[in-house]
């Protein structure tokens, strides 16, 4: 198992903790059968293997925040606007970001300290 920080910068650590987001709290995690587990503070959600289907770069505006956040197309967990990686998704999934809404989408964002890293262990599977 392989573990990749979520990237924190000294501004973001104050307004994550709403959301119990810490260093510790934060990470996504690639096991060795290819199960990913996205944590930050009391948000988690594990995919089994095969469930991911791609990564890459992205780019994320201020604009849209960090924390928790959802837009039309994505399911974002970001903690910074560096660094952050769309995972792809087989097929959409529900989520749940807010009590007693639901939503569906393909796509899943993380602001990792290491991007490269997290996109060639996904690669690998």
């Amino acid at each position: 198992m392989t573990r990749f920080p979520m990237l924190m910068s000294f501004l973001s650590k104050g307004p994550l903790l709403v959301i119990g987001a810490t260093q510790d709290s934060s990470y996504v995690e690639v096991g060795d059968d290819g199960q990913v587990t996205v944590k930050m503070g009391f948000f988690e959600e594990t995919f089994s293997p095969g469930e991911v289907t791609g990564a890459a770069p992205m780019e994320w505006p201020m604009l849209y925040g960090i924390g928790a956040r959802m837009t039309e197309e994505v399911v974002a967990y970001v903690t910074s606007t560096d660094n952050v990686v769309c995972l792809t998704l087989r097929e959409k999934r529900s989520f749940q970001l807010i009590p007693g809404l639901k939503i569906e989408r393909d796509k899943v964002c993380v602001a990792v300290e290491h991007p490269n890293g997290l996109i060639e262990a996904l690669q690998g599977d």
